[in-house]
């Protein structure tokens, strides 16, 4: 059967104003006229509703979601009577630094969008619309109380016959055997919040789903990293600007921490007339907008699970809109330009293996993650005047496992669970000339 994951409220005026409608629904950077309820979405670990509309233009409904996601996180939704699938949409991801939304979720900087077709106005004639998140199958519920009853209808069994939480069918229907692939042995430690179905579903829509992650959600909410390095106008001999990137976890044994880890240097010998070293990232605290913040190399915890000790971690990294200039220097050096990527940067332990399902135990006190630079070489021998440039995009995946919670507690929409799946994105940026 299908299982409710979550739902929010929007409004079913049109944004605008007009009769016929143009923008219906919510759109958070647009008009004050709308309005959302529980937009804080916690199959999209914790973060905000970006827009839910109707557009009648172009015939499509949206939903955005902010933060950088996988086609994931639910199978359908639903309101008004109407079913619109996950597979059936247009899946996007939208990234912009400069991005800066208005109204009640104040968020910019990266957001995922699904797009479905639909030639009339889905919205009904209510002021208001419940917008509900499904997924597919389960028998048992995500959290609160559970029975031995909906754990033997999950396991295949009947209801009111007997069963034991020893049975071979109910364990292989346990945390352990869904989510780590190793089922309970007969007679082995076994409980009731072992069950729990492993809801808010994550990126690969099997069994492993996943669960928000911390008492404060906002602090999953860090969205965007971006270091830039920048030397222009250097007058004499070589320059030497670099941007590095990486993210790291830890776990003190009582929380979890997720950094960014950023640098950028400049260095040339000789008068410069710009010199510049950017390292910031975007998030939606403090003041509620999506200004950078400058970064504290030495003080950085910049997502914190609290009270969640994250036992094991797997990291996936790509580069996206990679551009190394390919400027050359004299006959027999190499290229201004370069890349090192893949590596151990800021001091971690190297997560070497590049995948979301090969998981690396962490030990406390312990940094692990993975790291990636690009850098500008000018030799001093080097006549030119050109603006060189070089940029990429890396796109980092956590999954990230924890152990359950005891039965009865609220997992839903506190505790990491089961699988977790997080995206980031950091942008790295340098820029080089040697004036003559």
């Amino acid at each position: 059967m299908a299982v409710a994951i979550e739902n929010f409220g929007v409004s079913t005026v049109d944004v605008f104003g007009f009769n016929p409608p143009v923008l219906t629904g919510f759109l958070d950077q647009i008009s004050t006229t709308d309005s959302v309820t529980n937009g804080n979405l916690s199959i999209f670990g914790g973060q905000n509703l970006r827009s839910f509309f109707w557009q009648n233009s172009v015939s499509k409904i949206y939903l955005e979601v902010y933060g950088c996601h996988e086609n994931g996180g639910f199978d359908y939704l639903s309101f008004n009577g109407l079913t619109f699938n996950r597979t059936s949409a247009t899946y996007s991801v939208f990234y912009n630094t400069s991005a800066t939304a208005s109204q009640e979720y104040s968020e910019g900087g990266v957001w995922t969008q699904w797009e479905w077709s639909r030639s009339t106005n889905p919205f009904s004639t209510a002021t208001t619309e419940t917008v509900t998140f499904y997924h597919n199958g389960a028998g048992v519920p995500a959290f609160g109380d559970i029975t031995m009853n909906e754990i033997h209808l999950e396991a295949g069994g009947s209801s009111g016959t007997s069963v034991t939480i020893n049975d071979s069918d109910v364990r292989a229907k346990s945390w352990y055997a869904r989510v780590l692939g190793s089922t309970p042995a007969s007679g082995a430690t076994n409980a009731m919040g072992d069950y729990y179905w492993p809801t808010h579903i994550p990126e690969n829509q099997d069994d492993q789903r996943r669960r928000l992650l911390g008492s404060n959600s906002t602090d999953t909410n860090y969205k965007i990293g971006h270091a830039f390095a920048s030397t222009l106008g250097a007058r004499t001999n070589g320059v030497f600007d670099q941007a590095k990137c990486g993210m790291t976890i830890e776990t003190d044994g009582t929380d979890t921490e997720i950094k960014f880890r950023l640098f950028g240097a400049t260095n040339h010998i000789g008068t410069s007339t710009s010199k510049t070293i950017t390292l910031q990232y975007w998030d939606d605290t403090g003041s509620g907008t999506s200004n950078a913040i400058t970064y504290d190399i030495t003080d950085n915890a910049a997502i914190i699970l609290p009270g969640v000790r994250v036992s094991e971690a797997a990291l996936l990294t790509s580069q996206h809109d990679e551009s190394i200039t390919t400027g050359q220097n004299p006959v027999g050096s190499p290229n201004i330009g370069s890349k090192t990527y893949d590596v151990s940067g800021f001091g971690e332990t190297l997560m070497s293996t590049n995948s979301l399902t090969s998981f690396v135990t962490l030990a406390d006190d312990t940094q692990y993650g993975r790291s990636f630079s690009i850098q500008h070489t000018i030799n001093p021998q080097t006549v030119s005047n050109t603006v060189f440039e070089s940029s990429v995009t890396i796109k980092f995946r956590w999954a990230l496992r924890a152990k359950p919670q005891s039965a009865g507690s609220d997992g839903g929409k506190t505790y990491l669970v089961k699988n977790t799946t997080l995206n980031y994105i950091i942008t790295l940026l340098v820029q080089s000339q040697k004036v003559f």
